[in-house]
């Protein structure tokens, strides 16, 4: 007979010990799940990290140069360029104009940040009046 030992990490919310397991309404497996949709990719002008923004264009974060996959233009000569997107490269468009910084998604990542701390501490908070019983 063999033996295995595997360390397993308990979700502090929902219990479970599979990662990719969550239950439904778990505020940690529903932040996970978010993070995954979330791309990063590197600006290939200045180097700083590119997301996608309020309008749908990926915009990077230091320089707000924004840049399109479609045949969106606002100039009569666009520049091109390309993103390592997921490990694919993708040409781009690169915008006239420059973004806001308005990302949406990190937004929404903040406050499902802020909701999770929140369940954690009202669970610590919920357990140490159960030992108090």
């Amino acid at each position: 007979m063999k033996m295995e030992m595997k360390i397993a990490l308990v979700c502090p919310l929902c219990g479970t010990t599979d990662d990719e397991k969550h239950a439904d309404d778990c505020l940690i497996g529903i932040l996970k799940t978010f993070q995954k949709t979330i791309i990063n990719t590197t600006c290939p002008l200045c180097g700083g990290s590119t997301t996608v923004n309020q309008d749908d264009f990926f915009e990077c974060r230091k320089c707000h140069t924004q840049f399109c996959r479609s045949n969106i233009v606002d100039s009569p000569n666009p520049e091109h360029s390309v993103l390592q997107i997921r490990g694919q490269l993708v040409a781009v468009n690169v915008l006239v104009q420059k973004g806001k910084g308005n990302f949406h998604k990190d937004k929404h990542l903040e406050k499902l940040q802020e909701q999770v701390e929140a369940a954690l501490k009202e669970k610590d908070r919920l357990d140490y009046l159960y030992e108090m019983e």
